[in-house]
């Protein structure tokens, strides 16, 4: 008798392309840098919990607690499954390709608005300095290199004082510029692509007190 055993087959229900969080919980469950991780690496293709640990070098007991929680939430679903030793595994994929947040959850009005807004940022922020880390210690990201061709990295903060209608145009602009270069992604297989992340924001401060001069970062 054979050792793996496949469930029949059914008709496959593929992944929302947009998914909203329109819950505080649920944004707290998305927070946590591993389950982004677990995220990502699900959106690139279905798998199993022993898979998971193996790819994302982490302990394959903590996973499940993650995993449970993220299906919970109905962020993840069990694509497939099948019989391994007598035991049950399963197959795990995405419920959306992408996420995104109900900006209702930070209306002012909203019970939880500044608890949603604060997780938000968190989950933004923490998430680039967990993967900038992830990729220097990988020696992706190398700070001596001579420009971005070569490895390099950019960060940095700049202020700009600007009319509201001078702001929503520079957003639209960056926006813009983002869905361009998505419609010119290289193939998978193309051995001198990789991946790259960008983050982006804007938001209202008060005037910075450096002599009258706008700072830059």
């Amino acid at each position: 008798m054979s050792e793996e055993a496949k469930q029949p087959a059914e008709a496959p229900v593929f992944p929302e392309d947009i998914q909203v969080i329109r819950t505080v919980e649920t944004l707290k469950v998305v927070a946590d840098p591993l389950r982004l991780r677990l995220l990502a690496a699900l959106r690139r293709s279905p798998a199993s919990a022993k898979e998971l640990a193996k790819l994302l070098d982490t302990p394959l007991k903590g996973l499940y607690y993650h995993l449970g929680l993220l299906e919970e939430h109905g962020l993840i679903r069990v694509r497939s499954t099948r019989i391994v030793s007598g035991i049950i595994e399963k197959q795990f994929e995405p419920t959306a390709y992408r996420l995104t947040v109900d900006r209702a959850l930070f209306a002012p009005e909203a019970p939880a608005a500044a608890q949603g807004l604060e997780v938000f940022v968190s989950i933004v922020l923490d998430h680039a300095h967990a993967e900038i880390q992830r990729s220097m210690a990988l020696g992706l990201i190398d700070t001596d290199a001579p420009d971005l061709e070569a490895g390099g990295i950019t960060l940095g903060r700049l202020w700009l004082r600007l009319k509201p209608e001078q702001r929503a145009a520079l957003d639209r602009q960056i926006k813009a510029a983002w869905l361009s270069y998505a419609e010119q992604q290289a193939t998978p297989d193309d051995p001198e692509a990789r991946y790259y992340e960008y983050l982006s924001g804007s938001y209202p401060v008060i005037a910075p007190p450096l002599d009258g001069k706008e700072p830059q970062l």
